[in-house]
């Protein structure tokens, strides 16, 4: 039997995403600005990570300029 795992910040949301180091879970809301639990600590799963992916990703996203965007 395996038991549904729910969001760290919203425990009445179901998880879209779960930190598999951790076992921490983010709904698809709080996975939108999503952070690392632990960035400065080793992780072996950091390079199949969809929260550390969507986190670098939004980095990404700040540092380029509008007009970069629609180029």
């Amino acid at each position: 039997m395996s038991e549904q795992k729910t969001c760290r910040y919203h425990p009445d949301r179901p998880a879209a995403a779960l930190c598999q180091k951790n076992g921490h879970g983010l709904c698809s809301e709080c996975l939108e600005d999503a952070h690392c639990f632990g960035p400065e600590l080793y992780c072996k799963y950091r390079t199949q990570c969809i929260i550390f992916y969507t986190e670098k990703e939004n980095r990404r996203a700040r540092r380029q300029p509008q007009s970069a965007v629609g180029a």
